[in-house]
């Protein structure tokens, strides 16, 4: 009977997780100070002296009353020591039992309350024969504690596939249950189980359907978040466009007005949607819930669809938005370049030509917004042009003004014939500078000779001023021009131009 109470103070002391001193659990003290070596019920005492400390110990662990199936073992424990002092009373009937019995009667009543504290019923003994005479009790025991708290699981209406606590907490009472199962069974094969085990497999079952809805939620979940991870990478890849498209629909006025290069590089950037246009209509991004990770993602499927869908209209805005912006850019940058030609700065010749032609250089900006249009099949409208076309109706006028002012250098004075005669050849018809005559040609510095480590003359160079009146122009260009001549064979070769001559002042003629 040691033994057996020995293993069942053990399973409590396991299930309550509080460890107990072997030497408490084997060395009891007596009950009371009586010689129980002149009593007839001295194994009876011993016994019931045993049990019963054993009951005090278990009572005096801390949390048991908040577990069902420690209570019930408790239960359990109180049974067993009212059993064993009932013994002694019939052997010794003159025993003094009072302590025990006042012991018996707390445990009971301290059980009582804890029982009634969780709102269940004590469990129902199991059916058959008495656990005690089976080689499984210990087991048989713990598994009916183990068995109540399933069942309170399965009466519990909790959904098990939202809740996962109560999916974890339903999984281990149902191993728990199993695990005493196969160790009743392999002590005692003769144990009816039956009962249980039908327990056990409706909550398989339940388990199992929450388990199936879980599953299910997941791959459906995993395959939101695959899908909505396609999106962000294609998003990742077409970033510059949509943040374009975004200021294009909201804030136009905030669009930076770019250089040319810069333009077609954004025009390529907002064609380049399409392919984020195409991929949300064909995997449905828009309709799919954002995962968690993805929160932050901006803009979300929904949006950035929306956006990708418009891709060719808002390229169209964009176009217009930087063809009005490049035209008024333009304006003022050829109202600068006029202003500086009047004050007697030199002025580049593809500007000059233009100015002198307003469709042309209406014609050179429009062409590089229209190629951008082209790719939304966009044309930009003529009239945005305007301020480019009024700019330049004002440049015959400020011509005629710049060219009653000499910008001649009066310290040109020192003249090479071999440089006049390569500015006329440059200036003749089908020459490559425009025909005109040649008014003078004249230096400040002599020849500047480059010499090689034995003294000897290699090459030599000189700038020269060419006041040069072009066939059909009011007035003379003022060019700076660089020459060069080598040395060969002790001779100085013909002059020839270094710079082509790109850039020139209006000048008078004299």
């Amino acid at each position: 009977m040691k033994n057996r109470t020995l293993a069942s103070a053990l399973t409590l002391t396991l299930a309550l997780g509080v460890a107990l001193p072997l030497t408490q659990l084997v060395s009891v003290p007596e009950a009371s100070a009586q010689d129980k070596s002149k009593s007839p019920a001295k194994q009876e005492i011993a016994d019931a002296d045993y049990v019963c400390k054993e009951l005090k110990r278990l009572l005096d662990l801390s949390g048991w009353e908040s577990k069902e199936n420690v209570i019930g073992m408790i239960e359990e424990q109180v049974k067993t020591c009212d059993e064993a002092v009932a013994k002694v009373k019939k052997a010794d009937p003159k025993w003094d039992v009072s302590a025990w019995t006042k012991l018996i009667a707390d445990g009971k009543a301290r059980a009582k309350k804890a029982r009634e504290a969780l709102g269940t019923k004590k469990p129902a003994a199991p059916t058959g024969p008495d656990p005690k005479n089976s080689p499984a009790y210990d087991d048989i025991v713990l598994t009916q504690g183990a068995m109540t708290s399933l069942e309170k699981k399965l009466a519990d209406k909790t959904d098990w596939a939202t809740d996962q606590s109560a999916r974890e907490s339903a999984k281990t009472a149902i191993e728990g249950v199993e695990g005493g199962i196969g160790r009743i069974k392999k002590k005692d094969p003769k144990w009816d189980l039956s009962a249980w085990e039908k327990t056990v497999k409706e909550a398989r079952a339940r388990l199992k359907v929450a388990q199936d809805a879980v599953d299910k939620k997941e791959s459906v979940d995993k395959k939101n978040y695959d899908t909505y991870q396609a999106y962000t990478w294609t998003l990742s890849k077409v970033e510059t466009g949509i943040e374009l498209l975004q200021k294009v629909n909201t804030k136009p006025a905030d669009l930076k007005i770019e250089s040319e290069q810069i333009f077609g590089n954004m025009v390529k950037a907002i064609a380049g949607v399409e392919a984020l246009d195409k991929e949300c209509k064909e995997k449905k991004y828009a309709t799919v819930p954002v995962p968690g990770f993805y929160k932050n993602i901006k803009p979300a499927a929904v949006e950035g669809c929306k956006l990708a869908a418009g891709w060719k209209e808002g390229g169209k805005k964009y176009v217009e938005v930087e063809a009005k912006g490049g035209a008024k850019s333009e304006s003022a940058r050829l109202t600068k370049v006029i202003e500086n030609m009047k004050a007697g700065k030199s002025i580049e010749a593809n500007d000059h030509g233009r100015l002198l032609d307003p469709s042309k250089a209406v014609e050179a900006i429009k062409g590089i917004y229209d190629k951008g249009g082209k790719t939304f099949d966009f044309t930009t409208e003529a009239s945005t042009y305007d301020p480019i076309k009024t700019v330049a109706e004002s440049y015959p006028k400020a011509l005629e003004e710049a060219g009653k002012t000499s910008r001649w250098d009066k310290a040109a004075k020192l003249q090479d014939a071999g440089i006049t005669a390569a500015v006329a050849s440059d200036h003749k018809k089908g020459g490559p500078l425009p025909e005109g005559q040649v008014i003078r040609v004249a230096s400040v510095n002599d020849w500047f000779v480059e010499k090689d480590v034995w003294g000897v003359p290699v090459k030599r160079t000189r700038s020269a001023d060419a006041l040069v009146k072009i066939k059909g122009e009011g007035y003379c260009r003022l060019y700076a021009r660089s020459f060069e001549s080598f040395f060969k064979n002790g001779v100085w070769s013909k002059p020839s131009w270094i710079m082509a001559g790109s850039t020139f002042k209006i000048s008078s003629c004299q």
